[in-house]
């Protein structure tokens, strides 16, 4: 089966590498049935450079719109995904670039697997000056194999970024009454399509992922306020997986006990930022096994003891 196939991209202040990534997108040896392009206000005449791209090359199917007002990408990526009316949305960034076969391998798997809502392949980062590297971004095997993700104890963590998804437009409907715009898109998607058991990893490279000093989603250096604000915030993303799971009749007893659990040992990560108390270290050290990686409760600790 056939599916019509859209892709949706958020662009804001992108001039110096816009180009690079709608070649990319053009050139793709399967062709999009839609491609909404929404500029969120840029300063730099992006939005300017993408309308004449499209004059240029007579991309009748393209379309791009301006903000009224500058609403933020994680709106406006929302507001994208709502519009677009194909089968299969593709998320796009403004500074990547796409392998020409993307499109048509991650169609060609989500056509043949109906029981896949969220499909994500692998990415490569490379590196402007000024960038910082991306952990746990990259690293699979790479060989095209296809892997059923499951809930289980780092279910949290989005280790694939939106620019490698590709998602049915049911499930986009479907999770619209779930939607919070304080997410990421890309968290959104990840975590409920995890819940629900249509997450899937396609473990090949197929976007070459910019790092730059002005990506969107780089971390600035953290204190203990924005330490404890991200925790609060994974608290309300496991308490709405769980919701979510309840509501959906998806999740298996042994989910929602893990994912109590979750939010147990995120509920001592506060108390230990807070008052940095040895009983609340004591606990978040015995459920260490939900952090990433062995660095996060370093952080948690330096951070703690700075006060």
């Amino acid at each position: 089966m056939t599916l019509r196939i859209s892709l949706v991209l958020s662009s804001y202040n992108g001039s110096e590498y816009i180009d690079e990534q709608l070649d990319s997108l053009r050139l793709q040896d399967r062709t999009f049935d839609e491609v909404l392009i929404c500029d969120d206000c840029s300063t730099d005449g992006t939005y300017d450079i993408i309308r004449s791209y499209i004059d240029r090359f007579k991309l009748e199917k393209w379309s791009v719109a301006v903000n009224a007002v500058n609403n933020g990408w994680k709106v406006n990526f929302h507001k994208l995904i709502k519009h677009a009316t194909g089968d299969l949305i593709f998320l796009c960034d403004q500074d990547d670039v796409w392998l020409p076969s993307k499109v048509s391998e991650m169609a060609f798997l989500m056509e043949n697997h109906p029981e896949i809502d969220v499909l994500a392949c692998d990415v490569e980062p490379f590196y402007e000056t000024g960038s910082k590297k991306v952990p746990n971004v990259g690293n699979g095997a790479n060989d095209g194999a296809l892997l059923h993700e499951q809930i289980n104890a780092k279910s949290i963590y989005v280790t694939r970024p939106g620019c490698a998804y590709c998602i049915r437009k049911t499930f986009a409907n479907e999770i619209e009454p779930f939607w919070k715009e304080s997410w990421a898109h890309d968290a959104m998607l990840w975590e409920l399509s995890q819940v629900k058991g249509t997450l899937a990893l396609y473990d090949k490279r197929l976007v070459k992922f910019r790092r730059h000093a002005t990506n969107a989603s780089a971390r600035k250096k953290m204190t203990r306020e924005d330490r404890i604000h991200d925790v609060e915030d994974l608290i309300d993303r496991v308490r709405l997986m769980k919701r979510f799971g309840l509501e959906k009749k998806t999740l298996e007893k042994a989910d929602e006990l893990l994912l109590d659990d979750i939010n147990s040992w995120l509920n001592f990560r506060i108390s230990f930022l807070k008052s940095r108390g040895l009983r609340e270290f004591s606990s978040i050290l015995r459920h260490r096994s939900f952090y990433a990686t062995w660095k996060g409760l370093l952080v948690d600790a330096v951070l703690a003891c700075r006060g």
